[in-house]
């Protein structure tokens, strides 16, 4: 499809390792066409929100950041589904969920990721991949990120969290609420050091929501190159690059270190 300049909207995450994507991107970045993935995260109210904090210095320094996403078992989605195949998806929770999630904390953070470590399991019946993980970061500015996440609830609706820390303040975002907490001890702050934001999102059918509609109006500015990519294939062949770290780190039980992306496929 590149080499035939078609602009491309792929599923997450692409490909089952960097490896295998390095055939696609040069394709993409020869031909010049824009590709996106599903990295929603970043369009949402609240990740931006977050973004724009740690921006404007509230926070301080980053120190720590966790995350945790917990959505239903292996048996409610089926153990024949594909995505549960690691001949065709290369990983499990890590590759289907665990990637938005990734690509939030190199969002927010907007630094290098220095090295990981990774613990995943399978407990499910019948797949060959995980659908339990706990993976912890560390990135260039020396803070320390964690993700735990996994197929593991009865049915009931998935549990979502984020906090984030610095050392002038923090932020707590819970089950996917509208609402962040804020805390900060910067000056501009000293009369109400503590506030809460919500952050409604207009109501949007289709995937995603509002999330989606912003990802797809931020593609297609980049077709009519008004606007550079922003999940193109780069930050694909990034987060592949991590997911394989993540499914390294777990085979060898050891912390693995993240080279300097390539500056050419």
């Amino acid at each position: 499809a590149a080499n035939r300049g078609i602009h491309m909207v792929i599923e997450k995450p692409s490909a089952r390792t960097a490896a295998e994507f390095l055939l696609a991107l040069a394709a993409i970045e020869a031909n010049n066409v824009a590709v996106w993935t599903g990295f929603l995260r970043r369009y949402s109210p609240v990740g931006l929100q977050i973004r724009a904090l740690i921006e404007d210095g509230l926070l301080g320094n980053l120190v720590s950041a966790e995350i945790w996403h917990q959505s239903r078992n292996v048996r409610l989605r089926g153990p024949e589904h594909w995505m549960f195949q690691r001949e065709q998806t290369g990983g499990g929770m890590v590759h289907w969920l665990g990637v938005h999630w990734i690509d939030q904390m190199l969002f927010l953070n907007g630094g290098e990721l220095v090295d990981l470590s990774a613990m995943l399991d399978t407990r499910a019946d019948g797949i060959d991949v995980e659908d339990t993980a706990a993976i912890t970061l560390r990135f260039a500015n020396r803070m320390i990120g964690s993700i735990a996440c996994g197929y593991v609830l009865d049915g009931t609706p998935d549990q979502v969290s984020m906090r984030v820390h610095g050392d002038r303040g923090w932020v707590i975002w819970q089950n996917d609420s509208p609402e962040i907490t804020v805390h900060s001890s910067d000056e501009r702050w000293q009369f109400a050091p503590m506030r809460t934001f919500r952050l409604d999102q207009s109501p949007f059918a289709g995937y995603g929501g509002a999330m989606g509609r912003a990802h797809m109006q931020a593609f297609l500015a980049a077709v009519r190159g008004e606007a550079p990519i922003g999940s193109g294939a780069r930050d694909i062949l990034r987060v592949l690059r991590i997911l394989d770290a993540i499914q390294e780190s777990n085979s060898t039980g050891c912390r693995v270190q993240l080279a300097s992306e390539p500056t050419s496929p």
